[in-house]
């Protein structure tokens, strides 16, 4: 089958040959990341450490 995944998804398979590129050449829209949770009074340390990781990576410099 074809199917249209994440490159961090797929850098392994692709190495060790489980997986072929198909199109290489074609390339999806960029797609936006929400963070649904709740009030951020009751966030944990680890999800709030995962919204600013999230937000470091959508940062404009740290796009590719």
């Amino acid at each position: 089958g074809v199917a249209a995944l994440p490159e961090w998804l797929l850098e392994e398979p692709l190495a060790r040959g489980a997986l072929q590129r198909v199109l290489p050449s074609y390339t999806l829209p960029r797609q936006e990341v929400y963070a649904v949770y709740p009030d951020t009074r009751h966030v944990s340390a680890k999800v709030r450490r995962f919204i600013d990781f999230l937000r470091a990576r959508q940062a404009p410099g740290n796009r590719p």
